[in-house]
């Protein structure tokens, strides 16, 4: 014979033996479920329901559950409470949802209990809403480790849901449930690992879900990640873990990546030092603003990192700083102007940025200064000053 017909004969002996197969189990059920065996029952209403190996009836479906949930079954009680609660079946009815799925509740069973805290909570399915009410039946569900249950009961600990906001058992809970899969949780711990290190870093089973999330592509997870073995190791071959991932995430536009990774090729840390990368990596945030940017670039180009130097672009990146409110490019300023490192010295525009930082607790300046400047030096300096904070102030607005 032919291989390849032999082949599709197989196949449909394959197909008619399984169907076989299926027609006998539904058979069984059905006579298990006349027989009034509760488990059978509620069976045959999730076949009808999901319409596995037959045509979907939601009416019969209902009709079934309703049979094992009087019987007390607990999953039947809950999957009729979700038919009158979404109107599958049978005319939509919130109360009749509730009270079935209360019914399961009271029974132990935690997808229902799960489900009544929400309702408390939501104030739905004809409920008021009782925040206390809704943290008692999540948490009969969270300590049976229902996982869905465990991180709805930390974000009730972590926003103050009925409980007092308490960020340790916040933590508990997501760990918790992170620890039996629950996305959600595993997506949260990954992207506030920083945030909340206080709480998680002392756990050793939440880096696995840092890491699984960072090899997803989460850019926070990833930038987190790289924060976890920079602080891991400052010295040794944890740091050097920590430049890829920041990479990554900056790559995907991740500005606290970029500037710790910036960082990074600055000093040298776990990669080979490269002041022209930083450059590169800073100028986006110095353009836009970054006051600590613009004071970093400043000391670049002024060669205190080894780089080219390039004393206008160093004076163009403090004097941006200074007017931005950095305390010490403003002193940067004042030997700039005084020394004439890129400018021609001015002793008046040193004065006036000596008194800018004297504003912020920087007087030495101020009163070295003072003695060498006539009394027209000073008032043209005092007027300087004026335009100077005035244009910090303007600065400060927009």
């Amino acid at each position: 014979m032919d291989m390849r017909i032999l082949s599709v004969v197989l196949v449909l002996i394959g197909t008619i033996i399984f169907s076989s197969h299926a027609n006998l189990q539904l058979e069984f059920l059905k006579k298990e479920a006349l027989e009034g065996k509760s488990r059978a029952q509620f069976g045959l209403g999730v076949v009808y329901e999901k319409g596995d190996g037959i045509e979907i009836d939601l009416v019969k479906a209902v009709e079934w559950y309703h049979k094992a949930a009087e019987q007390n079954n607990p999953d039947a009680q809950m999957a009729l409470g979700h038919c009158f609660s979404k109107g599958k079946g049978v005319l939509q009815n919130e109360g009749l949802a509730f009270g079935w799925m209360q019914k399961a509740a009271k029974q132990y069973y935690a997808p229902a209990q799960y489900a009544v805290g929400v309702s408390f909570e939501k104030g739905e399915l004809g409920q008021k809403k009782d925040e206390e009410n809704a943290v008692l039946w999540v948490r009969r569900a969270a300590v049976q480790d229902y996982a869905d249950a465990q991180f709805k009961l930390g974000e009730y600990y972590r926003l103050g849901v009925g409980v007092d906001s308490d960020m340790e058992k916040m933590a508990e809970w997501y760990i918790r449930a992170a620890n039996q899969g629950n996305y959600p949780a595993q997506l949260l711990i990954a992207r506030k690992f920083n945030q909340w290190s206080r709480y998680l870093s002392g756990n050793e089973s939440v880096i696995p879900h840092l890491l699984r999330m960072a090899e997803q592509g989460d850019s926070e997870s990833q930038y987190n990640l790289g924060v976890y073995y920079s602080n891991l190791d400052s010295k040794g071959k944890a740091i050097e873990k920590s430049v890829p991932w920041l990479e990554r995430a900056s790559n995907q536009g991740n500005n606290d990546a970029s500037r710790l990774l910036a960082h990074h090729y600055l000093k040298g840390l776990g990669v080979k030092k490269d002041t022209q990368k930083a450059t590169q990596l800073f100028l986006p945030f110095a353009e836009a603003g970054d006051s600590a940017c613009q004071e970093l670039l400043g000391g670049i180009y002024a060669g205190d990192e080894g780089g080219e130097i390039d004393l206008l672009e160093s004076k163009k990146w403090y004097l941006t700083a200074a007017k931005n409110g950095r305390v010490k490019s403003q002193v940067k300023c004042v030997f700039i102007y005084g020394t004439g490192l890129g400018v021609k010295s001015n002793r008046v525009e040193a004065y006036a940025w000596a008194m800018v930082a004297s504003r912020n607790g920087e007087v030495a300046y101020k009163e070295k200064l003072k003695p060498i400047l006539g009394v027209d030096e000073k008032i043209k300096a005092q007027k300087r000053y004026r335009i100077l904070l005035e244009e910090m102030r303007n600065r400060q607005k927009t």
